[in-house]
């Protein structure tokens, strides 16, 4: 039973003729899409009516002046929960009390931008690193950006800090000046995978053909190093390095689950309430070059099939995707939590073990108001995140039963075991060794055979790292010695040759160390 509020939700803005689904793509939604939604429906639903389900507990966290676009968690007491404005908070989880841990500068908030998400570094116990997914006044643009963690006395006295500061990467779309202008469609969310990259799911930037236009970063999922550089194995589009898949419609919300090693992705539905679904997508790290088919179609329709997927039924829906609870609480092991800002509700889905066949629906909680996000917390529960476009938010809890606290993540702490070697690695080339837990990966021995080995940055080149930068670092140290790579290595960071304009046609790859870092 589809059950929630009838009132425009984020991605429900109607955006004009460019919106509407043409014959072919409507006639294509209707037979496919809508036969999925009955198969995965006709599934067992559990519902618990009006009550949570047996030995779960509610209870709000913490009220936030603002919507409150993401929680992350410092240790078993302590999180940062992030706003679409660009304050972001620290707070104790048990007290509900709460500072200003940073304000993110010159944050623009409008249309369904702003600061979107927030990222621990996978070593943020020893670096401090966090990441930022935002949009700035000053530009229009949507980037990604590292800040610092300062502990100082601990407690809620830490604080974000813009030591350190580096810029991973920034769209070359003006959210404002874009194709409508109105800031609709841009994701979006961080997540790091197992392969240490660094993902963001983003939109079609309210112009529904740039998700299959393969110079635009609209529809895409980014894949990027965690320096800013960029992999060379993304096969998403031809023109843009960092996409890794495409096809995506509005990917607000998506997380990895480290053990399985797969990345659920929850893509809002279109505005056709009559043939629009949603749907979540399960992909893994060789998914890369995927294409999830908007706007041909959505749902099941011949392209990446959706683990789970529901008509809108002329009704709105905004899903929002969630996360695997990997805790202690034996009952929801492995269970993926789920929901619909629109509709006001959460459900879970259980998997026949690591597979993407769904085996059961449950109906968890049907009050849950505007949710935004999902997280779970080093207390073993699960957290969403809640908020009224332009209205104010919270954090909310799920006590799950026997729920155990971890450690806690801001005091310095051992590297993690050295990864095996991926396709394509250095290790697996035998030229060194490949550990996620290193800045970079360089071995000279090992040029152009691997992403590891495209890790090249500050650390990379014994250079001190910059205090205040907010360009991504550029070497003057040699990248490739495959000229082709180089080449387009050069004309992408826009280097010029020492003493001569750079030209695009090096004749020999003892042409590339000559480049040198000129803005």
């Amino acid at each position: 039973q589809e059950r929630g509020h009838e009132t425009p939700v984020p991605g429900r803005v109607e955006r004009g003729q460019r919106h509407q689904v043409g014959v072919r793509r409507l006639t294509h939604a209707i037979m496919m899409s809508h036969v999925a939604a009955i198969a995965v429906e006709m599934l067992a639903l559990v519902a618990f009516g009006n009550a949570l389900p047996s030995g779960v507990s509610k209870d709000s966290v913490f009220n936030i002046a603002g919507e409150a676009t993401d929680i992350e968690f410092l240790d078993a007491t302590r999180a940062l929960v992030s706003t679409r404005r660009g304050q972001i908070y620290i707070g104790n989880v048990n007290s509900g009390n709460k500072e200003t841990y940073m304000n993110v500068p010159d944050t623009d908030k409008f249309g369904e931008v702003g600061l979107l998400d927030i990222e621990l570094d996978p070593n943020f116990g020893s670096n401090g690193y966090w990441y930022a997914y935002y949009f700035k006044k000053s530009t229009g643009k949507g980037r990604v950006e590292r800040f610092k963690h300062e502990k100082n006395s601990g407690g809620l006295k830490s604080r974000g800090s813009t030591s350190g500061k580096l810029l991973i990467w920034e769209d070359t779309t003006n959210a404002r000046n874009g194709p409508n202008g109105n800031g609709y469609h841009y994701g979006g969310q961080l997540s790091f995978g197992p392969d240490g990259r660094l993902y963001l799911s983003l939109g079609d930037q309210g112009e529904e053909d740039s998700a299959q236009d393969s110079y635009s970063s609209g529809g895409c999922i980014m894949r990027l190093h965690k320096n800013g550089a960029t992999p060379n194995d993304n096969y998403g589009k031809s023109n843009v390095d960092e996409c890794w898949i495409k096809g995506l419609r509005n990917g607000w919300r998506m997380a990895w689950d480290k053990t399985s090693n797969r990345l659920f992705v929850g893509e809002v539905g279109g505005n056709n309430q009559n043939t629009a679904t949603e749907d979540i997508h399960v992909l893994s790290t060789s998914s890369g070059g995927d294409n999830l088919g908007w706007p041909e179609c959505e749902g099941d329709c011949g392209y990446d099939k959706p683990v789970y997927t529901y008509d809108h039924n002329g009704k709105p829906g905004c899903i929002i995707g969630g996360v695997v609870y990997r805790g202690s609480s034996s009952a929801w092991y492995g269970k993926y939590f789920m929901g619909d800002f629109s509709r006001g509700w959460v459900r879970t889905l259980t998997f026949s073990g690591n597979s993407k066949t769904v085996t059961q629906i449950t109906d968890f909680d049907d009050n849950v108001g505007r949710i935004l996000s999902f997280k779970e917390g080093k207390d073993g529960n699960v957290y969403y995140t809640t908020g009224g476009w332009g209205g104010s938010g919270g954090v909310m809890r799920y006590n799950l039963p026997g729920a155990n606290p971890q450690q806690p993540t801001d005091t310095p702490s051992s590297p993690g075991p050295t990864n095996p070697a991926e396709p394509g690695s250095c290790l697996a080339y035998g030229c060194g060794s490949y550990n996620a837990n290193n800045e970079c990966q360089c071995d000279g021995q090992c040029s152009g055979q691997g992403d590891c080995c495209d890790d090249y940055g500050p650390q990379c080149n014994n250079e001190p790292e910059p205090s205040t930068s907010t360009e991504a670092p550029c070497s003057t140290k040699k990248r490739h010695t495959d000229l082709a790579k180089c080449q387009k290595y050069c004309k992408k960071k826009g280097i010029k040759e020492t003493g001569n304009a750079y030209t695009g046609k090096l004749k020999t790859k003892n042409d590339c160390p000559k480049c040198k870092c000129k803005k």
